[in-house]
């Protein structure tokens, strides 16, 4: 029998009410991806600014909703899928 190749995983204890939350707002099959997507950002923004930004977290001085560009980035995609869809509104 061949051996599998090694996949690493990430396996985190969570509360019960992050479970519910998660459970409620997060389509399935999406937290793969979106956990993914938090890692490589937490990740980048590490190497871009040093480790002082995992104290400013774990501190909670900075969090996700610090990240002011969500609102014009969402509004730029909402724009780009008007042009595909030809609405101009």
């Amino acid at each position: 029998m061949p051996d599998k190749p090694y996949v690493p995983k990430l396996c985190i204890e969570i509360t019960d009410e992050q479970n519910r939350r998660m459970q409620n707002l997060l389509p399935h099959g999406s937290r793969k991806l979106l956990f993914g997507i938090v890692i490589d950002d937490l990740l980048d923004l590490i190497e871009e600014n040093g480790p002082a930004v995992l104290g400013a977290m774990m501190a909670r001085a900075v969090t996700l909703r610090h990240t002011k560009t969500i609102g014009p980035a969402l509004h730029a995609i909402g724009k780009d899928e008007d042009k595909h869809t030809g609405d101009d509104t």
